[in-house]
């Protein structure tokens, strides 16, 4: 059973926060912080005009009970945005890293 999507994307607002203290700290010219932080506005716009964030009958969750495939769908591209938000965050804190894959994959990791 894959989580709530308003979990999921509870997790990626926190990883938005994270990497935007993170880039302050150290910054780097591979992820200018103004960068994450428009994105990180983007994604509050969709999280809102979709009601990513709320819980039961206004819910994205509620709305998308009856396609199990499009329920998925969205719950895995949140928890590709949430560990590529984790690894971003991770490599502009270890000097020399190279910048993460756009286009990894991996499982909702809430210890970022």
């Amino acid at each position: 059973m894959d989580p709530e999507i308003s979990s999921v994307a509870s997790e990626c607002l926190q990883s938005f926060v994270g990497l935007s203290k993170e880039l302050q700290a150290h910054p780097t010219t591979l992820m200018p912080r103004e960068a994450i932080q428009d994105e990180h506005g983007r994604f509050r716009v969709w999280c809102g005009n979709l009601g990513a964030l709320q819980q039961s009958f206004a819910s994205l969750d509620y709305r998308l009970r009856e396609s199990p495939l499009m329920l998925s769908s969205v719950c895995r591209l949140l928890q590709q945005l949430h560990s590529n938000l984790c690894e971003s965050k991770q490599s502009s804190s270890l000097p020399g890293q190279s910048a993460p894959s756009l286009f990894s994959t991996g499982e909702l990791n809430s210890g970022c």
